[in-house]
């Protein structure tokens, strides 16, 4: 669920970020590895994410009683680590508090914390998704030449966020919104999750910069995908 007019929404984006997974499992494996069959019923209320899937079916692949990323096709090493750090096989069972943090899920995409509406208005909502379009014109800033610079027409949404700051790294002075924009000339339809650290006011983009609606022939000018959902050609 990546477009429409759902995924505008507070639950959209809940969507997008939880979706279903179903996993159907042979009765003969259960038979013969009970632990794992119960440890992958246990897992279905934890957080668990697309690598430990990946992990799982690794597990399966190569038949390890404990998984460990076998690397048979000469994956860079720093990526093999990363992999295996961030990783966990589901024939395990979940820690119950899991964080998106110890889940290498960045703070966009995590659905973990709690989170207000805020008035589209409010001064700190205003300057940050100010922050946020200039970000998306840093990113547009190798093309500048064929595609036009962006500006915050509207704030569709904004919510602010109550992150666990040991799990997270975040400080009591952080406040973490989540922002839906729309931009001129474009029309483009943005959601971005930025972090202002008081009392110096800083920011931060926390993760990607999503697009909520189609481009279409916009972009046609750029070959690069990820900035082809940014860019309005000029």
């Amino acid at each position: 669920m990546r477009w429409g007019k759902i995924r505008k929404t507070y639950i959209g984006r809940l969507e997008e970020r939880l979706p279903m997974l179903l996993i159907a499992l042979p009765p003969k494996f259960k038979e013969e590895y009970p632990k794992e069959a119960e440890a992958l019923k246990f897992n279905s209320h934890r957080l668990v994410t697309p690598f430990d899937l990946h992990a799982t079916l690794v597990n399966i692949l190569h038949h390890q009683k404990n998984f460990t990323f076998a690397n048979p096709d000469g994956v860079n090493e720093e990526l093999a680590s990363n992999f295996t750090n961030r990783a966990q096989t589901l024939f395990e069972p979940v820690p119950v508090d899991r964080s998106c943090d110890e889940a290498s899920i960045e703070e966009h995409w995590c659905t973990c914390e709690p989170s207000l509406p805020l008035d589209s208005d409010n001064r700190d909502v205003l300057i940050a998704a100010d922050f946020l379009v200039d970000q998306v014109n840093s990113l547009l800033e190798p093309v500048r030449n064929i595609c036009a610079k962006l500006e915050l027409k509207t704030v569709k949404d904004a919510r602010v966020w109550s992150p666990d700051y040991e799990h997270q790294g975040h400080s009591a002075n952080d406040t973490i919104l989540t922002l839906i924009v729309k931009v001129n000339p474009s029309g483009a339809v943005f959601e971005g999750t930025v972090r202002i650290t008081a009392p110096q006011m800083t920011f931060a983009l926390l993760g990607t910069v999503s697009r909520l609606n189609l481009y279409g022939s916009q972009s046609l000018c750029v070959k690069d995908a990820i900035l082809k959902k940014y860019c309005y050609c000029l």
